[in-house]
C-alpha cells in the first residue's frame, strides 16, 4: 500500500492534485484492498499473545486504533485544499511510518 501510494503521489503531484477520476478510483480500489488485508492480519498478530482473553484484546486493539487514527485523520482533513494531494500524502507518510514501526517491532522481538 505504501509503494502504491508513493507512486500515485508522484502522479498526483504531476497533475496538480487533480488526477483522472478513473486513475484515482483505481488507486482507491488498490489502497482499500490492501487495508482490508492488512487490518485483519495485523489485528490477529496483535492478539496472538493474548489468545486466552481475545475479547479484551480485540476491544483494546480496536479502541487504540480508533483513538490514534482520529487525530491523524482530523489533521489531514482540516487542511483540505480541494485536491487529493493531502490524502495521498497522508497514506504515503503514515504508510512509511507504519513500515518503520513494524520493522522496529520485529527487531525488538528478535532480541
Amino acid at each position: 500500500m505504501t509503494v502504491i501510494s508513493f507512486i500515485f503521489l508522484l502522479v498526483v503531484l504531476a497533475t496538480d492534485g487533480v488526477p483522472n477520476l478513473w486513475l484515482f478510483m483505481t488507486w482507491l480500489l488498490l489502497a482499500f484492498f490492501c487495508c482490508g488485508i492488512l487490518f485483519g492480519n495485523f489485528n490477529a498478530l496483535a492478539m496472538e499473545p493474548i489468545g486466552h482473553m481475545a475479547g479484551l484484546g480485540a476491544a483494546v486493539v480496536g479502541s487504540l486504533s480508533t483513538f490514534i487514527s482520529i487525530p491523524m485523520g482530523w489533521a489531514i482533513g482540516a487542511q483540505f485544499t480541494g485536491t487529493v494531494t493531502l490524502l495521498i500524502l497522508g497514506f504515503t507518510v503514515f504508510g512509511c511510518l507504519s513500515v518503520l514501526v513494524i520493522w522496529w517491532t520485529e527487531r525488538s522481538l528478535e532480541a
